[in-house]
């Protein structure tokens, strides 16, 4: 044997041996203890040796480049070369289980080499001198040793467990191969050369092995389709069984002493009446009949979240967060910054770089002709209470398809100078299919003043949307100014009206095609009208009536006009908050009462 650069390796290289010696003996002892364990327990164990095919490069060695040799096994340090041995394993049934790999190599020559076995990707038959090169050195490492062999013999070295998978992958291929590789990059010279297929010693593989379950157990678990209470769970059936039995409960619990068992299910199978907002484990395992089960699999686990069902509105009925939003920092209700839109709405006080965010609930599953929409408003904190403007800031709308992990953002819609409610909506035909959730997110620059958001929805358009934004003006005591805001394209309203509150689909004086703003007139004084309108889209297609709104006909008194207090209760139409009618000793009474205040 070669002994030169020997000065280029340091430590103890015969103690290195004699160690390398002991683990393998070790490992030897250790897989006839397993063996003796198993067949204790009955199962079927056995061991089969596996070698190359007489044929050339089903051993051999590459520099890269070219084949150097067609059966020798060979590696050289400095990435000079590299070998490799492809074992048939035919004759060993696809779907055994694979307990350990023994693998056998004669090493005829040796130069100190730190050389490693490692695991091949592709079979070596397929490849070219330049792939085979990359296989046997990129591969797993599933053993690594210092060659230092006082004399040609076999060096034996059990490859682990993970070999041990690979190869019970590989089964249904019929071979399994190795990789040789010297991996030393900075030392020239040194390489590990064996015996191949064509040579006197050939290399072999021992597999230990035990025959597959006679109920093999299901593999590959997967979650979909999570709804508001169910799920639906399915699995890969490794045998032939079409029955089988499902164990859940809440993450964590013991499949051996706690768990629900449902059984004679299908694959997939819907799990329901599951608990929102709640974490769940399941176990699956095949029944191949006449009392013959696999083991259980699992866990597999998926989390319920709160959902609602697509269409899906929210305009804030009381000032309790939504099911399922997350309102933190924000609050739900008015403020006289902002009139309301439809009662309550969901506001934030600007004045800080802290960003402000809400959630909603998760909502789906998502149509492709459904469109977000939302109105939002901004008014600054003091009076005269107008719109913040330009360049003060500005909010986010972003949407989550994966319940809230991230998020993709839609718009950054900026401040303006727009006093009044403003409409936005988004195109959701992206997320047809999906379970979505939405998120704001307020920003400051400059300044104090509220953002304000109501009628949130996930829905299908409808094809003459209802005017919203009713409002009155120019108030007299026989006629009053009636407005809106068109939300479709309608240039034609309807408006219907009466004295008390009334059902529009039944009730109330109808005016029809009329213009926006539209004078309401022929009023009576001192009168509380109530109001609605609705949008005429055209071809006989009209929105829903949209309303009530209300105002008061102011009060009118013929001229002459006289007043003197007659009782301490205000006069008729007249408009007194903070004074008094009566009398005090600081002022005699002119003519009985008078009205005063004290300033």
């Amino acid at each position: 044997m070669q002994q030169s650069n020997l000065s280029n390796h340091t430590g103890n290289q015969t103690r290195q041996t004699i160690n390398n010696q002991f683990k393998i003996t070790t490992t030897k002892r250790t897989i006839l203890l397993l063996m003796f364990a198993l067949t204790s327990f009955n199962w079927i164990i056995g061991q089969i040796s596996c070698y190359p095919d007489n044929a050339n490069y089903n051993t051999g060695s590459t520099d890269g480049t070219n084949f150097t040799q067609t059966s020798l096994i060979y590696t050289e340090s400095n990435r000079a070369e590299r070998g490799w041995a492809r074992f048939n394993t035919s004759a060993i049934p696809d779907g055994d289980e694979i307990l350990a790999i023994e693998l056998h190599l004669y090493v005829n020559d040796d130069n100190w080499a730190w050389f490693k076995v490692m695991s091949m990707e592709s079979d070596p038959l397929g490849g070219d001198a330049a792939s085979i090169f990359q296989d046997a050195g990129d591969g797993t490492t599933y053993a690594t040793n210092i060659s230092d062999f006082p004399e040609p013999g076999w060096y034996i070295v059990d490859l682990g467990i993970t070999a041990a998978v690979d190869l019970k992958n590989l089964l249904v291929n019929d071979w399994f191969a190795i990789g040789l590789n010297e991996h030393e990059t900075d030392r020239p010279g040194f390489y590990l050369s064996c015996d191949g297929w064509d040579e006197t010693n050939k290399p072999y593989i021992v597999v230990t092995r035990n025959a597959p379950p006679s109920c093999p157990a299901p593999s590959a678990l997967t979650v979909s389709n999570i709804a508001a209470n169910s799920a639906d769970l399915s699995w890969t059936e490794n045998g032939t069984a079409t029955n089988w039995n499902i164990k859940w409960g809440t993450s964590g619990f013991n499949p051996d002493t706690e768990g629900t068992i449902i059984s004679s299910v299908t694959n997939p199978y819907t799990l329901s009446g599951l608990a929102a907002d709640a974490t769940f484990d399941w176990y699956v395992r095949s029944d191949c009949g006449g009392g013959d089960k696999s083991d259980w699999v699992g866990p597999k686990t998926f989390t319920i979240r709160d959902l609602a069902p697509a269409p899906y509105t929210q305009g804030f009925p009381t000032t309790s967060p939504p099911e399922g939003w997350t309102t933190t920092g924000w609050t739900i209700g008015t403020t006289s910054a902002i009139p309301a839109l439809d009662g309550n709405y969901i506001r934030e006080l600007m004045q800080s770089s802290t960003p402000r965010t809400f959630t909603t609930i998760n909502i789906g599953n998502v149509s492709a002709d459904m469109l977000l929409s939302f109105y939002y408003a901004h008014a600054n904190y003091s009076y005269p209470y107008v719109a913040p403007g330009n360049g003060s800031g500005n909010f986010i709308v972003s949407i989550s398809t994966d319940y809230g992990q991230s998020y993709t953002n839609l718009e950054t819609v900026n401040n303006n100078s727009i006093a009044s409610w403003q409409y936005k909506s988004y195109d959701l035909n992206a997320y047809a299919g999906e379970i979505v959730k939405i998120k704001i997110t307020g920003n400051t620059n400059s300044g104090y003043y509220w953002l304000a958001f109501d009628s949130f929805s996930v829905d299908v358009p409808v094809s003459c949307p209802a005017p919203t934004l009713l409002s009155n003006s120019s108030v007299t005591p026989n006629s009053a100014e009636l407005s809106w805001t068109e939300r479709g394209s309608a240039t034609s309203w309807n408006i219907k009206w009466a004295t008390a509150s009334f059902d529009p689909d039944t009730e109330g004086t109808l005016v029809s095609g009329v213009t926006n703003p539209f004078t309401l007139s022929g009023l009576d004084q001192n009168t509380n009208y109530h109001w609605y309108v609705q949008a005429d889209c055209g071809g006989g297609s009209v929105s829903d009536w949209e309303g009530p709104n209300s105002f008061t006909t102011l009060h009118l008194s013929p001229a002459p006009y006289t007043q003197g207090f007659p009782t301490t209760s205000p006069p008729e139409g007249w408009t007194t908050t903070g004074w008094t009618i009566g009398t005090t000793s600081a002022i005699p009474a002119l003519d009985g009462n008078y009205i005063r205040e004290l300033m």
